[in-house]
């Protein structure tokens, strides 16, 4: 019997080697002073102001002839309160699993939209990404798609620096309904990543099905481009937003990165302007059919070590017409109001 259990550990040997789990994570603390048009400045203690607070388990099997069967699994928190990220969701950023080999990759789970992060994101073309308060892609309404339940997505191999990425929902919160009664997300984009030039090309359309009063699709086109030298990489990124019957938005934006002193300084300018289309109520306020939002910020990253570094931010918004308020329109609108803000923090990943 022990012979026999010595000669079944010694056949699992290869298995257990070809195999690989990794634990990571991050964790963004900072102290953020800010004021909104017409109110007190605060200061907050703020978790994941430039990158969100998480902690993963990432593995990947090798099981020859050039296939690979993986997973992510990966949780945010908030370092100032030790509060989850999500409440009632094991892994709120990203639960996946993927099969990868000369066919390209195909995974399944809880995935980040093409426009958005996370592993199956391919967005690019701003240094801020969707983080940094006011100066985050998500600052304004309708600029990004988040995050979807019960995701299928499929890269093809990279050809040339070019590769090919699509992407499913069957139910972006849940599929238990009929087919008819869920929401659903569709994605598609074009990613090419070079030596020094990178860009992506992306389309993302999502359906309300499951919404009592009949809305015509949301979609989004979004371009995105950066070029890296050795002194500077500028940034150059284009959003189209639109849902017929309720609103058109674009969004414009260069920026750049370059090192300094040790560091490196980023610096970048966004500009958002919004329309109410026709029956639609989306930025009709204030007796306004239009909407303007201007951003301008910076930030310094100086690294103590291969995973520690410092930041600090500055950030500066004006807004216009339906969203000139003295107020955030609500919490779900993120960052639009008329106003600055600065942060100060620290960076560790593991």
């Amino acid at each position: 019997m022990k012979k026999l259990l010595f000669v079944l550990m010694c056949t699992s040997l290869p298995a257990f080697a070809s195999s690989n789990v990794t634990l990571y994570g991050r964790i963004d603390a900072s102290a953020v002073v800010g004021k909104v048009k017409g109110q007190d400045t605060t200061i907050q203690e703020q978790s994941g102001f430039t990158s969100g607070s998480r902690y993963g388990i990432q593995g990947v099997e090798d099981l020859g002839n050039s296939y690979k069967v993986g997973f992510i699994l990966e949780n945010g928190f908030s370092v100032d309160d030790g509060a989850a990220g999500s409440a009632g969701s094991a892994f709120n950023r990203e639960a996946s699993l993927f099969i990868q080999g000369g066919f390209g990759k195909l995974i399944f789970g809880r995935l980040g939209t093409l426009g958005f992060a996370q592993s199956t994101g391919i967005r690019t073309g701003w240094v801020f990404g969707v983080t940094h308060g006011g100066s985050k892609l998500t600052s304004t309404l309708k600029q990004s798609m988040g995050r979807v339940n019960n995701g299928i997505a499929y890269q093809t191999p990279g050809y040339k620096g070019f590769s090919l990425h699509a992407m499913y929902s069957n139910g972006i919160s849940e599929d238990e309904s009929k087919w008819s009664d869920n929401d659903h997300y569709y994605g598609v984009g074009i990613r090419y990543s070079g030596s020094e030039l990178k860009g992506s090309l992306i389309f993302e359309s999502r359906d309300y099905k499951s919404s009592t009063k009949k809305q015509d699709n949301w979609n989004l086109l979004t371009f995105g481009a950066q070029y890296k030298t050795k002194y500077v990489t500028p940034m150059f990124f284009y959003q189209y937003s639109w849902q017929n019957n309720n609103f058109r938005q674009h969004t414009i934006a260069l920026s750049g990165k370059s090192p300094l002193a040790g560091g490196d300084i980023s610096l970048g300018v966004k500009y958002v302007f919004a329309k109410a289309d026709g029956k639609g109520t989306y930025v009709k306020t204030n007796d306004h059919d239009k909407a303007g939002i201007l951003n301008i910020g910076a930030k310094y990253d100086y690294p103590l070590s291969k995973r520690s570094s410092v930041y600090a931010y500055a950030g500066y918004n004006t807004v216009s017409k339906a969203w000139n308020t003295d107020a955030k329109l609500s919490s779900d609108n993120g960052y639009l109001y008329a106003g600055w803000q600065t942060a100060v923090g620290l960076l560790h990943l593991f």
